[in-house]
């Protein structure tokens, strides 16, 4: 790294990365660095424990010199110039968290005296997961449960920061000899929103600490505000001048932070899936509870649209910003969220089954099919909803569950521009959270990869029904002739006419 200040960006991309330290069993640290092809660290939503690998050519023979055997640490400290503070990936001995080094693969030799191979390291609590496990069981709210699970020096027993948001359940939960993690992973299943309707949490480590949340807190604060973007990042033809007059926001920007919001690569992993997303029960479902105690049963029939402004999506302009339009989709003139045998769920539940009269979540047992609903729709949504990755410069203070702005541009000729509104896509442009986020070190330059997810649209679909009539959607009465009764043809009875028809040619001698 060549001397500046650490607070001046030459360009984007740049990095401040002084060492990366490895340390042996016995305290020994050799400075890797000038050895390390690639650094690459992990998070996502998604996963429980952060990941990540160095590429190394060694020089040194340090697989033999140190030794390497699994067991030993690694640290360093990862910023772009100017972030500061909690922008920093900190994973240094004094101020951090050195990653524990548990795997090397890829081994080769690629020349006289030069040895790479790849060292595979990931956070402590992932290595404390695999040492310990939870009998236990925890009453009250749940999460509460988590932080004594996660604090627990007998369990995971972790140091850094846990930003996590109340639930408003309280119940008994027991804990029967699981890992940590799982334990965690089966309160979070059970968690509801402290406010909001949600259902489900997200347990989740990235640079900055733990996270325990829902989808809802990702994009909202209080259930009800826009969560503040953290990046804005937009996909044009680059600016060679100076200045560039008409962006549409911070107009004026200099190409240096034009660069640094600038999207190298972008594609959309998924738009849509409509077939999977009824399969799995987003739009419709059909939840049959079966309480235990007094042998009686409960049917509850989830509507998406019906509940869509129940909750809190990635655009929150409109409470009508649906994927998927509420229109007929068959001739019976029902919606897709009409169909509430796409998917039929048995779940059995129970009261008194800790000495409360509450349900398995510890809310009024009445709710717990429509709770199920919830939590299965919330997860498809973000699951597989609108995916979008993309390519961008480093920025050391992003990480897995911020918001970001997509200034994504129509290609439509001759809409917007100057004097004339916006040009971004009405569709897939707006803010979206990342799900999965790759922080990637490449000799003299830092990129992300991120992968986001939203579960609505810039602006909503206007409704077909105000443009086209009735009749082409195949309403009886229609002219389009689709709602006559299907002509039903027994083969048996048409094999018999060919043969006697036939008989009759040969008969003839072919003359009819």
């Amino acid at each position: 790294m060549k001397n500046r200040h650490p607070d001046s960006q030459e360009f984007a991309g740049d990095y401040n990365l002084d060492s990366i330290n490895l340390i042996g069993n016995d305290g020994n640290v050799i400075d890797i660095k000038r050895m390390v092809n690639e650094l690459n660290i992990y998070e996502s939503i998604y996963s429980n424990s952060i990941t990540g690998d160095v590429v190394i050519s060694d020089t040194l023979n340090t697989i033999s010199n140190l030794p390497l055997q699994g067991t030993e640490r690694l640290a360093f400290k990862l910023s772009t110039p100017g972030a500061g503070g909690s922008g920093i990936v900190d994973a240094s001995i004094k101020t951090g968290a050195p990653f524990y080094i548990y795997k090397l693969s890829n081994r080769e030799q690629i020349s006289e005296g030069i040895t790479k191979y790849i060292l595979h390291f990931c956070s402590r609590g992932m290595v404390r997961n695999t040492r310990t496990r939870v009998s236990q069981a925890y009453t009250g709210p749940l999460h509460e449960a988590v932080a004594k699970i996660i604090t627990d020096k007998s369990y995971l027993d972790l140091r850094k920061r846990l930003y996590f948001e109340p639930t408003r359940n309280k119940t008994t939960v027991v804990i029967p000899n699981l890992r940590p993690l799982d334990a965690i992973n089966l309160i979070a299943q059970k968690s509801l929103s402290g406010s909001t309707k949600g259902a489900g949490y997200y347990f989740y480590e990235t640079t900055k600490g733990y996270h325990f949340r829902s989808w809802e807190n990702m994009i909202a604060t209080q259930g009800n505000f826009p969560r503040t973007i953290a990046a804005v990042f937009d996909y044009m033809i680059r600016n060679v001048d100076k200045k560039h007059p008409t962006l549409p926001i911070g107009g004026g920007k200099d190409k240096h932070t034009q660069d640094m919001s600038a999207v190298r690569n972008y594609d959309f992993v998924n738009n849509y899936d409509t077939l999977a997303q009824q399969a799995m029960g987003t739009y419709a479902h059909r939840v049959i509870t079966h309480n235990i105690y007094d042998k009686s049963y409960d049917i509850k029939k989830y509507n998406y649209h019906a509940h869509y402004a129940d909750h809190q999506h990635a655009d929150l302009n409109s409470a009508e910003n649906y994927p998927i339009m509420d229109v007929p989709v068959d001739f019976e003139q029902k919606s897709i969220s009409e169909y509430d045998e796409s998917m039929v769920t048995l779940q059995p539940t129970t009261q008194y089954s800790h000495n409360k009269i509450t349900g398995p979540e510890g809310t009024d047992v009445k709710d717990a099919g429509h709770t199920e609903a919830t939590r299965v729709t919330q997860a498809n949504s973000v699951g597989n909803g609108i995916q979008l990755h993309l390519e961008v410069s480093g920025h050391s203070w992003l990480q897995a569950g911020d918001v970001i702005f997509f200034q994504l541009r129509t290609v439509e000729p001759d809409k917007g521009g100057a004097g004339r509104g916006t040009t971004y896509d009405s569709r897939y442009a707006g803010r979206y959270v990342i799900t999965h986020l790759r922080h990637r070190v490449i000799e003299e330059e830092y990129t992300l990869s991120l992968d986001c997810v939203k579960d609505s649209t810039y602006k909503k679909y206007d409704d077909p029904r105000k443009s086209f009539p009735p009749e082409h959607y195949g309403r009886p009465g229609g002219s389009s002739g689709w709602n006559t009764q299907p002509e039903l043809i027994n083969i048996y009875d048409r094999d018999k006419a060919e043969i006697r028809a036939s008989e009759f040619a040969d008969s003839t001698g072919g003359q009819f």
